[in-house]
């Protein structure tokens, strides 16, 4: 069904139901009949009938260079707080929000907070029917037994996985024209993880580190753990810290301080490089290299070679 406008134009049925009641009807204008509540002309308004290409109402407007900014300056706060006091699941929910609005030109952010819902139901819920019933040593649970139920429920019950592709789907040491025909980008953002079940161990080191800090919140855990990021190849794991409580590192606005490393963060970035590099990869370049052998920077050559030919091709003044 379409809604006719003046002249040729047509305005699409999914507008239909953002626009004014007065400028609408429920049938098509038949020989005879008064046609005044066309889309474009309403019976207070002109006579004329103003096209719905040039309406203002039905203009389609791009959102997506303010939502990305503000998303990258809402990282840039977070990051500032430095290595204890940065919310790892926020940085990365921002990256994720600044390359939707980037990629999707939506005029509507992604709703991190939805998907931050989500995880506080997976913490509530072990709090709930994993730990309220589990016996406790001494006075206190025991930590070994909590940390198993946490990682039985993220990956054995949530099924949380490692994609097939692993770290990188990145041919090792070799040169490749387009990485991004290799690499996946959706395991490399939370929310896409959240959806499909598959993230990079960078992202789901990330997830398991702000579920057990939700765990913290709710009273369920009085101990403290680093995660442990020593290898992006598999499933990240807990390490308890011995002789620290959750009210140790508790701030006075009643958040917690991080114990994860940022290096968490950094590696999702590497990922994500890759996946959307414009120019030739090379994984066995660059003096420092990730746990797999791909060079970090093995895509500056490519890029360093197309600018210099592309300043040699532009007449100097």
């Amino acid at each position: 069904m379409q809604l006719h406008s003046s002249g040729s134009s047509t305005v699409s049925h999914r507008f239909a139901r953002h626009a004014s009641p007065c400028r609408l009807r429920s049938n098509w204008p038949r020989p005879g009949r008064d046609c005044r509540w066309d889309i474009g002309r309403c019976p207070s308004a002109h006579d004329g009938r103003v096209p719905a290409e040039t309406d203002i109402r039905y203009r389609r407007a791009d959102f997506s260079e303010v939502h990305s900014f503000e998303a990258r300056q809402a990282f840039v706060r977070n990051i500032a707080h430095g290595e204890a006091g940065i919310n790892l699941a926020d940085a990365a929910f921002q990256i994720a929000a600044e390359d939707d609005a980037l990629v999707s030109h939506s005029s509507v952010k992604l709703p991190v907070q939805q998907y931050a819902k989500r995880m506080q139901r997976m913490a509530e819920d072990i709090a709930r029917h994993k730990l309220s019933h589990m016996p406790s040593v001494g006075s206190d649970r025991d930590p070994e037994a909590i940390l198993q139920i946490v990682q039985e429920y993220l990956y054995t019950e949530q099924k949380f996985q490692l994609p097939l592709t692993n770290l990188s789907g990145v041919p090792e040491h070799t040169r490749v024209d387009h990485p991004g025909v290799w690499e996946n980008a959706k395991h490399a953002y939370l929310h896409e993880t959240l959806i499909s079940k598959k993230g990079i161990a960078a992202v789901l080191a990330v997830l398991q580190a702000d579920v057990l800090q939700r765990l913290m919140k709710l009273g369920a855990v009085e101990f403290v753990v680093r995660t442990d990021c020593s290898d992006f190849t598999r499933i990240p794991t807990f390490v308890i810290l011995p002789g620290m409580t959750r009210r140790m590192i508790t701030k006075s606005d009643g958040s917690l301080l991080n114990t994860c490393t940022s290096d968490a963060i950094i590696q999702i970035l590497r990922f994500l490089k890759r996946a959307y590099w414009p120019f030739a990869w090379d994984s066995s370049q660059g003096l420092a290299a990730d746990s797999r052998g791909l060079g970090i920077c093995g895509g500056f050559a490519d890029a360093a070679k197309v600018w210099h030919s592309a300043r040699v091709l532009v007449p100097q003044p």
